[in-house]
């Protein structure tokens, strides 16, 4: 099993490496800078037949945002991307944020920064049932 982590943040991409390699959470890590370098690595992924089970993703980056990701993830043409559960971990408060992301049908919640064990541990388990 492995997550594609989409963040800006190289700060908080090699913490959550750590944590997840600490947590035993998944075998493999595929990290994106930004939404754009994200879709390119999911649809190569696809075509390989080695897609992520689980995309985490901060909403603001730049050259493209996560809101911006999340819209073309629904229009792609690739239906596994297409249908791929996304988790955004934000360091947003904002309540516009979260009603924002639940109108997504492929974000399965909300996960405030920084990463925790209960919440990658629930992602696993999500992704298990």
């Amino acid at each position: 099993m492995s997550f594609l982590l989409v963040d800006d943040d190289i700060i908080f991409r090699t913490i959550a490496m750590k944590q997840i390699e600490l947590f035993r959470i998944t075998d493999e890590v595929i990290q994106a800078e930004n939404g754009r370098e994200a879709l390119r690595k999911l649809t190569e992924a696809a075509k390989s037949g080695n897609l992520p089970k689980a995309v985490l993703l901060d909403l603001n980056m730049p050259i493209m945002n996560g809101w911006d990701f999340l819209t073309q993830l629904e229009e792609c043409e690739i239906q596994v991307v297409r249908e791929l559960p996304v988790w955004v971990v934000t360091s947003s408060i904002s309540t516009d944020d979260a009603d924002k992301a639940r109108t997504f049908k492929q974000v399965k919640g909300l996960i405030n920064k920084p990463l925790s064990k209960e919440n990658l541990e629930l992602i696993k388990s999500a992704l298990l049932n």
